[in-house]
């Protein structure tokens, strides 16, 4: 159930027709932004994971090159607030 909620956020707004001006990596981009922000509220499973499967989201479906969806992974500031916590 929380799965079909995640998914359906996603495909509703990826399938959308898209709106003058908009190119389509960017409106796939929001799809998949909305889709990570509704799986963190619903919580279908621990919320790293669910930003992670949005990172892989991105990379899989070519709306980012892998290098640029993981390139905030490499700004050790980052690390430095996730190792606060």
């Amino acid at each position: 159930m929380r799965w079909g909620i995640v998914f359906l956020t996603g495909a509703g707004i990826a399938l959308a027709p898209i709106p003058e001006g908009i190119a389509r990596p960017s409106w796939h981009l929001l799809a998949i932004f909305l889709a990570t922000i509704v799986g963190l509220i619903a919580q279908p499973m621990p919320g790293g994971a669910v930003v992670l499967l949005g990172v892989l989201a991105l990379a899989v479906t070519g709306t980012m090159p892998v290098g640029e969806a993981l390139s905030g992974y490499a700004d050790p500031i980052v690390w430095l607030v996730l190792a606060a916590f």
